[in-house]
C-alpha cells in the first residue's frame, strides 16, 4: 500500500501541534454536545498593560509607543 494512500484512508487532521489539538477539542466538544459559542454570546476581556515608569527616558519612550 501506498503511503499517500494509508494517510488518505484516515481522518487524521494534518497541521501544526497547536492547531491539531485545538481542532481535535472542537470536534470532541462538538460530539459532546457543546456546542461553539457564537462571537455575540461571548463577553470581551478587557487588556491590561502595566508600564513601571523608573524616570529613564527609555521607559517613557515604551510608554509613548503604547
Amino acid at each position: 500500500m501506498n503511503e499517500d494512500q494509508g494517510l488518505d484512508s484516515t481522518r487524521r487532521i494534518t497541521s501544526s501541534d497547536d492547531l491539531e489539538v485545538s481542532a481535535y477539542l472542537e470536534i470532541s466538544q462538538e460530539k459532546a454536545g457543546y456546542g461553539t459559542a457564537s462571537e455575540g454570546e461571548m463577553s470581551p476581556q478587557r487588556e491590561s498593560i502595566l508600564i513601571v515608569d523608573f524616570g529613564s527616558q527609555y521607559s517613557r519612550l515604551i510608554a509613548r509607543r503604547v
